[in-house]
């Protein structure tokens, strides 16, 4: 076995990528020329968004392991989260234009 393939990173020839391969990367590419507070909005954006499917995710478990209800009664209690979070979204920013 050759460890020097192995130190090296794999690189897909371009007629073998899919076609959008490369869109997707210059889009990256297309940041460095942005405003530096762009990307910390960006980032802020998805710890916001991880940080709330994570959390889903973990009273999902927790009520249906630890709590022990049934699938149905944690999904209603999902979905009565989800609610509350739109609605305090909704009076927030109510009160922010206020």
């Amino acid at each position: 076995m050759m460890t020097e393939e192995i130190d090296q990173p794999m690189e897909i020839p371009k007629d073998r990528r899919c076609p959008c391969f490369d869109d997707f990367i210059s889009s990256f590419r297309a940041m460095r020329k942005s405003p530096r507070h762009l990307a910390y909005a960006y980032a802020i954006g998805f710890i916001d968004a991880l940080s709330y499917y994570v959390f889903s995710y973990a009273l999902i478990m927790h009520l249906g392991e630890e709590v022990g209800l049934p699938d149905s009664s944690a999904g209603l209690f999902y979905g009565l989260f989800g609610v509350c979070i739109t609605a305090a979204s909704v009076l927030g920013g109510v009160l922010a234009d206020w």
